[in-house]
């Protein structure tokens, strides 16, 4: 398996549409205005098994409206303006779960972006996702809130900002 982070635009249309399979299978997002919002991700990282993308993770760059939204749902003591980069597109084949993958990958991402205020949302009842956002710096921001879905119960996470470079970044 090889992990690989590029944006959009550096990508071959093969893997672009593999990526957009695999995150549309998750069944978070709609399919609908999925490719645009693939397109403008800031930096995508994904493993490749063989030819196959078997996992992705993305600082996504959200729109103003979407952004606003959530902070307002989740009612936020902060600013969405405050935050340009959301993690997201966090979906792993079912065949290769339980390995890690999705924590290293998120790791990765984070690192990366270090020197910006991230936000992400998760469902109440994904404790998997919700350890891996705890261990990489994000704390709950604001009351729980419905999703698209009305069963879905959502949770804010913020990560703010860091002024220095981890001493164990791969940054560069």
């Amino acid at each position: 398996m090889q992990t690989h982070f590029q944006t959009p635009s550096d990508m071959n249309q093969g893997l672009l549409d593999s990526a957009f399979l695999l995150i549309a299978s998750g069944g978070e997002v709609r399919k609908e205005t999925l490719w645009d919002h693939l397109l403008k991700v800031a930096l995508l990282g994904y493993v490749l098994d063989d030819s196959k993308i078997i996992a992705t993770a993305a600082i996504k760059r959200p729109m103003d409206t979407y952004a606003d939204s959530v902070f307002t749902k989740a009612m936020s003591d902060y600013d969405y303006n405050d935050f340009n980069h959301e993690l997201g597109y966090v979906v792993i084949d079912p065949d290769f779960r339980n390995k890690r993958i999705a924590s290293r990958l998120c790791e990765q991402l984070c690192e990366r972006f270090f020197h910006c205020s991230l936000y992400a949302t998760v469902r109440t009842n994904n404790p998997h996702m919700l350890s891996i956002l705890y261990r990489n710096g994000f704390t709950d921001s604001g009351n729980i809130f419905k999703g698209r879905v009305e069963t879905d119960c959502l949770k804010l996470l913020i990560r703010l900002k860091r002024s220095t470079i981890p001493a164990t970044s791969s940054y560069f």
